[in-house]
């Protein structure tokens, strides 16, 4: 289940803070569009029997991880492909309290958004899974997008720092081999 995460507007005010707002109640036996209603950690919860079956989250993936971030796609696609179904429970609600300043310290947060969440699909990509495949590229679809509208319309190239960073999360994911029978990098 993942819930609605609410950046407070007095926090907003002072900087950067994700929130999630669910668009669709529930996935079962799909995937959710690249650009969201894919849950975040600050409001989820999973039942012990699914987490024992499909696994816990990846330690390679996260906060301080080596692979920076990317633990809530990881997770969430695990649970799709094995047959379960996300709740997304907009009834729900938590406050993101967590702001980052604007400047160099949202970019390098949204750096680790960008490397871990490329990391934890391509990890899925180089055991042979074709959904995870076509997330991939439908996530680079999606970058690509927002890229070539932003310059049409003239605008700084917005995204470009994340697109890169997405690029770079598929490489980085070659660090670390892939337990193929459990679905999880191997810590070194």
């Amino acid at each position: 289940m993942c819930g609605r995460v609410r950046v407070p507007e007095e926090i907003r005010r002072r900087g950067f803070a994700m929130g999630f707002e669910p668009c669709v109640r529930e996935w079962k036996g799909r995937f959710p569009p690249p650009d969201r209603d894919w849950g975040i950690t600050a409001n989820l919860a999973a039942r012990r029997d699914v987490l024992e079956r499909v696994g816990w989250f990846d330690p390679v993936l996260g906060p301080g991880a080596p692979l920076l971030c990317g633990e809530e796609p990881d997770l969430l696609f695990r649970v799709l492909k094995a047959g379960y179904k996300v709740v997304n429970a907009s009834e729900v609600v938590v406050d993101h309290l967590g702001a980052r300043a604007l400047g160099p310290e949202s970019r390098a947060l949204w750096r680790t958004y960008g490397v871990g969440t490329a990391a934890a699909l391509f990890k899925h990509v180089r055991l042979g899974d074709l959904d995870a495949a076509a997330l991939y590229l439908r996530h680079l679809g999606v970058l690509g997008r927002v890229l070539a509208s932003n310059a049409v319309r003239g605008r700084r190239p917005l995204g470009l720092r994340y697109t890169l960073a997405f690029l770079e999360g598929a490489r980085m994911s070659f660090r670390y081999r892939v337990d193929r029978a459990r679905r999880l990098y191997v810590a070194r």
